[in-house]
């Protein structure tokens, strides 16, 4: 708001400021540092099937299912960012296969190793096995 002076009063002398810091530049600074801190490390995941989700153990993967098969085995597949490959582990420490698609919709196809995926149901067939149907849990 505008006011005229002589509304004000008599005129007051005005000392000039000393040029002072903010400290804006310390603070940015300080925010910098502590915000590069916070993305260093993940707090873990409460699902326990999220361990590769973690950036650095495995960024390609995008997403995972759970199957369980008809004869009891528990399938866990990882679906990786191309959204053609998927890497399959009967354990959780198993050591995962890797199969691709040639195609969306299409047979995953790996080392004698091939599975069908059609919503939440897989037959996976491997060499030397008979086939296992599996339903997504």
């Amino acid at each position: 708001m505008f006011v005229a002076a002589t509304e004000i009063g008599p005129a007051v002398r005005q000392v000039p400021r000393r040029s002072r810091s903010s400290g804006a530049p310390f603070l940015a600074a300080a925010l910098i540092v502590s915000g590069a801190a916070g993305c260093s490390s993940q707090a873990p995941s409460s699902n326990p099937h999220d361990e590769d989700h973690f950036a650095g153990t495995n960024p390609q993967i995008i997403g995972r299912h759970i199957y369980e098969c008809d004869d009891g085995a528990k399938i866990t597949v990882d679906f990786l960012a191309d959204g053609l490959t998927i890497e399959m582990r009967s354990s959780a420490g198993g050591k995962p296969a890797r199969l691709a698609a040639p195609g969306q919709g299409l047979r995953y196809i790996g080392d004698r190793i091939t599975a069908d995926a059609t919503g939440g149901q897989m037959t996976i067939n491997r060499q030397g096995y008979a086939a296992q149907a599996c339903r997504r849990i």
